[in-house]
């Protein structure tokens, strides 16, 4: 999947590398904010947070991250929340007017 690395961030992918001889050597690569980078699902989960999309099978991926949205709050939910904020603001000030 293709991505674009998010402005501000930077990701970084180690690739083991076996060689001839036997041994295992690392390689780093560095993609920093607005490069792009092809990721499978496997590395792009471990840099969810710092990727933009830039194909339909990147977009499709991370949509399927995304957490579904709640119901709405209803005008009823909203106004309760405002008068416990405005009782407990009042309530707060009482106390700190009421002399010691």
């Amino acid at each position: 999947m293709k991505f674009k690395v998010r402005d501000g961030f930077v990701v970084r992918i180690q690739t083991r590398i076996d060689m001839p001889d036997g041994r295992i050597e690392v390689q780093e690569t560095t993609f920093y904010g607005g490069q792009p980078v092809e990721l499978d699902a496997a590395g792009a989960e471990q840099h969810v947070h710092k990727l933009e999309p830039a194909d339909k099978a990147a977009s499709a991926w991370l949509d399927s991250k995304a957490e579904p949205l709640t119901k709405a709050a209803s005008d009823a939910d909203l106004q309760a929340l405002i008068d416990r904020a405005v009782a407990v603001a009042l309530a707060t000030q009482t106390r700190a007017a009421v002399p010691a």
